[in-house]
């Protein structure tokens, strides 16, 4: 049986936040699933589409700019993690189940993960609700690999 932490450890920390995923890891977890979305170039680790819930401002968080959403904190007082930084905490201790949510630029997405995979030697599993999505994942992943 695999134990899958859902947004890090959304127990005790706010979900998809670097305390969340530590406290997964602390506590023995080997897979972890989170939310990936793009703003403008750069992925981040966010689930909602809306800012309202954790943020109590109205706005889509896709809408948003990059400067904007560095500034956003979440109720823990930290900020909105980018998948670089989730790399960087996991590495090699767990798997990442990265959930995909919003995506405009496919391309740049597989050549970032490949470039965070390479950095930090972590272990990926994509999944999404949208199959043609992952489909063309697929296939980019297949073309780039050496």
């Amino acid at each position: 049986m695999k134990i899958i932490a859902h947004r890090g450890d959304s127990v005790n920390h706010i979900e998809n936040t670097i305390p969340a995923f530590e406290s997964a890891l602390n506590v023995g977890t080997k897979l972890i699933e989170c939310d990936i979305q793009e703003v403008n170039g750069e992925f981040y680790v966010f689930h909602d589409h809306t800012l309202e819930r954790l943020f109590d401002i109205s706005g889509r968080f896709a809408e948003q700019n990059n400067s904007e959403i560095k500034k956003l904190l979440l109720p823990n007082n930290e900020p909105v993690p980018t998948l670089a930084q989730l790399c960087e905490c996991i590495g090699t201790k767990a798997t990442l189940n990265l959930e995909i949510k919003h995506l405009i630029n496919i391309s740049g997405f597989v050549a970032e993960l490949n470039k965070l995979r390479a950095q930090y030697s972590v272990n990926v599993v994509l999944s999404s609700f949208s199959h043609p999505l992952l489909m063309k994942v697929r296939t980019l992943m297949r073309g780039s690999r050496d």
